[in-house]
């Protein structure tokens, strides 16, 4: 009896530790890891964006350094809906003239190759909630999850810090004639000034390859155009009935350019939308269609010396309103990049800009309006006027500007600029860098005087209540009603990148921007008037701004 319960446990123990048939499919991952740590303060004095910080109460809770903060869905202010950012007073710093942050993230890269045909990949994030912008944010509402997350909310080790997010996935199914993708994505296309790796794409495409020619016919779908989509009912009143897509693309040795248009019929009943009707002697909410038309053409050429970049966008939105009659909107904007490289030295020179709202438009059913440039473009060049205080226009954080995207960073909106770069590597490890960037306001007649309150909401409206400020402020009557100077101002940055180790990279970076003329008249300030404080003033000159930023960046 012994002898068989042996043999039988001896035959366990071998089935048990046969080599078991691999599984079918593949797992690899990549990841990164980034700590970084920002410093943002007003040096020379004072003169805060919204006015003179020493005649505010210092008790109070909107002082110190204007920035970016959160409006949450539930603040009735006109374009600030659906929980986007704005500058605000008191957005950076609610007291001081300075604001300090640090943050962390790491991001994860997961494959799974089914077999050789099928593979599916994902983006997950360890982040958090951006609460680091609501010092003074008005109203209630949960901040939106983000990337990066501070590392200061618990005493305790093992308290969580942060929350897995995962924030693509995809599927793809690779054929002999090309590849069929089906999931959430980014989606860059070009040179990154309309469709950069922060654009998300819930879309079915198909890639298919022609000798140089790549054909990427899509469908795009859950894509909202009031809201974010997380803040959309699965069968809202406000849908997407059409979103077909586009691309072709041309590689050939150096040279590389492409096309992609997209195609939109949206709809929304009385109910969802903001529009209104007069009917008789009352007034209700209109159903509106919009045919929406996005086209990018974009050129790259590169032959390890000279280098030239461009693209151009154009967004078409054609507003049928029920009751109201027609409606258009043109959109545009240019990126152009161009520079060469000769030995350790790498010179580029920026030029962008995009079209902007005309208030004095004499037909009102064709608007000019904002179609904001991606900032992924102007990394390179700019980190203060554009990526925190989105050049004082709110451009890429208001969801009627049309933006294509709204995360934290701001985008370059009704405004042109042009930038110059230096970089110089020391060593094979080790990139130091310089930057220059001038912009300016495109439409001259675009915002009206006083047009944003010393609080950083909206201020004048109509032209005679700009017209009524100025004179308020200077004495004169029947001034011009908008900003007389459309100068946004200009920025330095200077930087290093040192590889340590391998895979491991610190980045230095320290940006001054000296904001230009055109905040004397567009924002309302906080001043002295016949010798008593105001909230309503004008102060001519702000003080410069800077910004410091280091960091280290792990890959894995």
């Amino acid at each position: 009896m012994k002898k068989s319960i042996g043999i039988i446990l001896l035959v366990l123990c071998a089935v048990t530790l046969l080599p078991l048939p691999s599984a079918a499919w593949e797992f690899s991952m990549k990841g990164e890891y980034e700590w970084r740590w920002r410093w943002f303060g007003r040096v020379g004095g004072p003169r805060d964006l919204f006015g003179n910080m020493n005649l505010q109460d210092p008790g109070g809770t909107l002082v110190g350094l204007a920035g970016p903060n959160i409006y949450p869905q539930s603040n009735p202010t006109p374009n600030f809906n659906s929980s986007n950012m704005r500058i605000v007073r008191g957005g950076f710093s609610a007291s001081g003239s300075d604001a300090h942050m640090d943050e962390q993230r790491a991001t994860f890269f997961p494959s799974f190759m089914i077999n050789p045909a099928v593979s599916f990949h994902s983006v997950m994030t360890i982040g958090g909630y951006r609460n680091k912008y609501a010092q003074s944010a008005n109203g209630v509402g949960i901040p939106p999850f983000e990337r990066y997350y501070t590392d200061r909310t618990s005493l305790n080790a093992f308290d969580t810090a942060a929350i897995l997010s995962v924030e693509q996935w995809k599927v793809l199914w690779h054929l002999p004639w090309g590849t069929l993708s089906l999931g959430m994505k980014d989606f860059p296309i070009g040179t990154g000034a309309t469709l950069a790796k922060n654009t998300r794409a819930s879309a079915f495409f198909i890639s298919v390859p022609y000798g140089p020619f790549t054909f990427l016919p899509g469908i795009w779908t859950s894509r909202t155009r009031f809201s974010e989509g997380w803040n959309t009912g699965p069968d809202g009143a406000k849908k997407n009935t059409s979103y077909p897509s586009l691309g072709i693309m041309y590689r050939s040795g150096a040279i590389e350019f492409g096309w992609l248009g997209a195609w939109r019929i949206y709809s929304a009943n009385a109910y969802e939308s903001p529009f209104f009707r007069t009917v008789g002697d009352t007034t209700e909410k209109a159903p509106f269609d919009d045919y929406t038309d996005l086209e990018v053409l974009y050129m790259k050429y590169s032959n390890g010396r000279f280098f030239f970049n461009a693209e151009y966008g154009m967004l078409n939105v054609d507003r049928r309103l029920v009751g109201r009659g027609p409606s258009y909107s043109i959109c545009r904007h240019f990126f152009v990049e161009l520079g060469a490289m000769a030995g350790p030295t790498k010179i580029s020179l920026m030029g962008a800009g995009t079209t902007g709202f005309a208030h004095n438009n004499p037909n009102k059913t064709i608007t000019c309006v904002p179609m904001s440039i991606n900032y992924q473009a102007l990394q390179p060049f700019e980190s203060l006027m554009f990526n925190a205080y989105a050049g004082g226009n709110n451009g890429g954080w208001t969801s009627l500007s049309i933006p294509l995207t709204s995360d934290e960073n701001g985008q370059m909106a009704d405004a042109f600029g042009f930038g110059a770069r230096l970089d110089y590597a020391v060593a094979a490890n080790l990139n130091v860098w310089g930057s220059y960037l001038w912009a300016h306001r495109t439409e001259q007649n675009g915002t009206l005087a006083g047009g944003t309150a010393s609080t950083g909401g909206v201020g004048n409206t109509t032209a005679a209540a700009a017209q009524a400020w100025k004179q308020l402020n200077t004495g004169f009557a029947g001034l011009n009603p908008y900003v007389d100077n459309g100068f946004i101002g200009w920025e330095v940055d200077l930087g290093v990148d040192w590889k340590i180790l391998e895979n491991t990279v610190m980045t230095f970076r320290w940006a001054y921007w000296q904001p230009g003329e055109w905040f004397d008249q567009a924002y309302q300030a906080v001043t002295l008037r016949s010798g008593a404080v105001v909230t309503d003033g004008m102060l001519i000159g702000r003080d410069p701004i800077t910004h410091f930023r280091g960091g280290v960046e792990v890959a894995f």
